[in-house]
């Protein structure tokens, strides 16, 4: 057998791999074509097996050996003017910024691979693209261009037979109807339930199809998501039937991530049938997992689970421990994606062949740069552009510093009763309320999930309180619309004053410390750090 055609079966069976979900031996399959492709000097080999390579890693989490293979296959790809293997390329850069939450630069890149899709006629890979499209678009909101893509997606595909695509798309649509569902009041249960069933029905035709073409890991989620939904009609015994046979697929897999969301499935279930102890097992059976692999918002949506188990046994010191630890967890996300995004930008920027296309690269990398300080919700500072505030503040000559930590209580159940949508609508009323009672001199941030923070510029503890006060008094006297006139929310606050010379660190604890006494005092009050906490 030549060298090309090792490679193209080499090639061929990672192809088998990336279907199966198998990552680990697709990518030995990948490096041994890799291996033989670069001996033959035959580049299309090359280019073909970096890019089989970066997908296998994208699978396996590996983000940035991903990013290598894929930028030597688009090289390649440019050398040789192929438009197809640049539309994979796109593609496999697109899921990669799907897969680590950057969902602005998956837009960017899916686009483009269905624009190199159109210019090679491939519709096959112009369908997979869209789909793609409609996962960006339902993760940033636009849930009605992301039916448009899934709808023209689905069309191509039935029209190549291509069931493999198809149970893809169908799945997705499954899921963007459950969270469609999932943001509504449980005013609208009949639209809910409605959008339920429409996302099973779309669900099993998805793992029907994945089960005729093999691949597993679709299977294993299309049986999570089907969980989901029968936890959204709340039928326990389902939901862990379901997630059960998802967690086999998922270990003989392996996809832990994946694994992560099916336990948080079943811990949620049991929470809803009031079974705390089975609950607070398969949470931490999730966190475990979350925390050895590095998953982040696994690890938030376990710790919030453990936080309501540890809420319903009445053991508090546990479950303000958990609490603080996703809002850690928050802040990371969040400064992670927006330094994620200025990096990309400035290496498009300093590549860029065009003078015209690197000015408009670096505007807009400025204009991150601006929203990266920025919270996208509220529109308030959030707590990077608050620490640089801090530092102007330090640098400027300020004398002493008070920080006013303040959190909405129970704000969790604002979410699970009336839905994420209305959750979302509080937290930006108690931003506007919280703007109005700061003076002009205060710094407003939101710190992170419900929680805000205020820097007051050579103020007296005494003057700290009573705009604290202020704060917590217009939260608990908001005017809600009529969508929301059930809301009844108060704030809980804690005060730290020191010199401003102090870490910023030590005056945050000392504030957090005061919070978490005016939660354990009985909430929708104000608590201050004793001076000696600073050490003064």
């Amino acid at each position: 057998m030549n060298q090309p055609d090792a490679v193209a079966q080499l090639l061929a069976a990672a192809e088998r791999h990336v279907l199966a979900g198998e990552s680990v031996a697709g990518i030995a399959v990948a490096q041994q074509a890799m291996a033989l492709a670069q001996v033959s000097g035959d580049n299309n080999a090359v280019a073909h097996a970096a890019m089989r390579l970066g997908a296998l890693y994208r699978m396996g989490s590996q983000h940035a050996r991903a990013a290598d293979a894929l930028t030597l296959a688009q090289a390649q790809f440019e050398a040789i003017g192929n438009d197809l293997g640049l539309s994979e390329v796109a593609m496999q850069r697109g899921q990669m910024a799907l897969d680590t939450g950057d969902y602005v630069h998956a837009i960017d890149a899916l686009a483009e691979g269905a624009t190199f899709a159109s210019r090679a006629n491939a519709t096959l890979l112009q369908s997979r693209c869209l789909t793609g499209l409609g996962i960006a678009s339902a993760r940033v909101g636009n849930y009605d261009r992301a039916r448009r893509n899934y709808a023209q997606a689905l069309t191509l595909q039935n029209e190549l037979g291509d069931d493999g695509a198809a149970a893809n798309t169908l799945h997705c649509q499954g899921v963007l109807e459950l969270r469609v569902a999932h943001g509504l009041s449980t005013d609208e249960s009949a639209r809910r339930e409605r959008l339920v069933l429409e996302a099973v029905k779309l669900l099993e035709a998805s793992k029907v199809l994945a089960e005729k073409t093999g691949r597993r890991r679709l299977e294993g989620m299309c049986l999570n998501e089907l969980g989901r939904a029968h936890r959204l009609l709340s039928d326990t015994s389902a939901v862990i039937a379901y997630c059960g046979r998802a967690i086999d697929i998922f270990n003989q897999l392996p996809a832990p991530k994946d694994e992560c969301e099916a336990l948080l499935h079943i811990a949620g279930a049991w929470l809803d049938a009031d079974n705390t102890a089975s609950a607070s097992q398969f949470a931490h059976r999730s966190l475990s997992l979350a925390m050895q692999y590095g998953y982040l918002p696994s690890e938030r949506d376990a710790r919030n689970l453990l936080v309501e188990c540890y809420e319903r046994t009445g053991d508090i010191p546990s479950a303000f421990a958990h609490l603080k630890a996703v809002r850690r967890i928050d802040r990371e996300i969040q400064d992670g994606e927006a330094l994620r995004r200025i990096d990309q930008l400035d290496h498009s920027s300093a590549i860029a062949r065009s003078g015209e296309i690197q000015r408009q690269l670096q505007e807009r990398a400025d204009g991150l740069r601006e929203l990266a300080q920025t919270d996208a919700l509220t529109g308030l500072v959030n707590r990077r552009g608050f620490e640089l505030t801090v530092e102007r503040a330090v640098a400027s000559g300020a004398r002493t510093l008070s920080i006013i930590l303040a959190d909405i209580d129970h704000f969790k159940r604002i979410n699970d009763v009336y839905g994420h949508l209305v959750g979302d609508e509080a937290l930006r009323g108690v931003a506007s309320a919280l703007r109005g009672a700061c003076r002009s001199a205060d710094h407003l941030a939101r710190w992170g999930g419900e929680e805000f923070v205020v820097l007051l510029i050579d103020a007296s503890t005494d003057e700290a309180t009573v705009i604290a006060e202020r704060l917590r008094s217009a939260v608990a006297h908001i005017d809600w619309p009529s969508a929301s006139q059930a809301l009844q929310l108060t704030l809980s606050a804690g005060i730290a004053t020191g010199p401003a010379t102090a870490p910023l660190a030590t005056l945050l604890q000392a504030a957090d410390g005061a919070l978490y006494a005016a939660k354990q005092s009985g909430r929708d009050r104000i608590c201050v750090a004793p001076d000696c906490v600073l050490g003064r």
